[in-house]
C-alpha cells in the first residue's frame, strides 16, 4: 500500500506498508517459522487462533519462535509488516540541520516596507488604517492569516 500526500499544492508519494504473510503446515515439534517483519509488527496464528505476544518470540525480523511446539499438521500463519521509507527522503535530523540559519517562521515589517499591498488588497479590503499611537500599524502573516494591530503592540 502506498500513501499519496498533498503537500504544498502537489501530490507526493509517501512511505509504503510492506506486508509478508506466510502459512505453514507444521511438522511434529516444530517451533521456528520464517516471515519478514520490523519491530513488533508481526501476528501469529495456529489453526486459526491468534496467539498472544507472549506465546511467541519475534526479535530478529525474519523468524518467529513459538513457545509451545506444534503437532504435525498444525496450520501456522504469520503476518509480518514493515514501513518502506520513501527513496531519497530526508530524516527529521537531516532536515533540521539543513534549515539552520534559514528564515525564521515569522517576520515583522512596517506597512511602508510592504510593496504591492495596495494591488493585493484591491477589491478585497480597504487600506484605510491609521494610528495615532507610537509604533504604528503592525502586521504578521501566519500561513494565509494576516494579523494586524494599530496600537503599537505585536500582532
Amino acid at each position: 500500500m502506498r500513501a499519496l500526500i498533498l503537500s504544498g499544492g502537489r501530490t507526493v508519494q509517501g512511505p509504503s506498508l510492506l506486508s509478508d504473510k506466510r502459512t505453514y503446515a507444521a511438522t511434529d515439534g516444530q517451533t521456528v517459522f520464517e516471515v519478514n517483519y520490523e519491530g513488533a509488527n508481526v501476528d501469529a496464528y495456529v489453526n486459526g487462533f491468534r496467539l498472544a505476544p507472549n506465546d511467541y518470540v519475534a526479535t530478529d525480523g525474519v523468524s518467529v519462535s513459538l513457545v509451545l511446539a506444534c503437532e504435525a499438521g498444525d496450520i501456522v500463519t504469520l503476518c509480518g509488516g514493515a514501513v518502506d521509507i520513501v527513496p531519497d527522503a530526508y530524516s527529521k535530523s537531516e532536515m533540521d540541520s539543513m534549515l539552520v540559519g534559514k528564515a525564521a517562521s515569522s517576520h515583522t515589517h512596517a506597512t511602508s516596507q510592504v510593496t504591492g499591498l495596495d494591488d493585493a488588497l484591491a477589491g478585497k479590503a480597504a487600506l484605510l488604517a491609521t494610528s495615532s499611537v507610537d509604533g504604528g500599524i503592525r502586521m504578521r502573516l501566519v500561513g494565509t492569516t494576516l494579523y494586524i494591530t494599530n496600537d503599537g503592540t505585536d500582532a
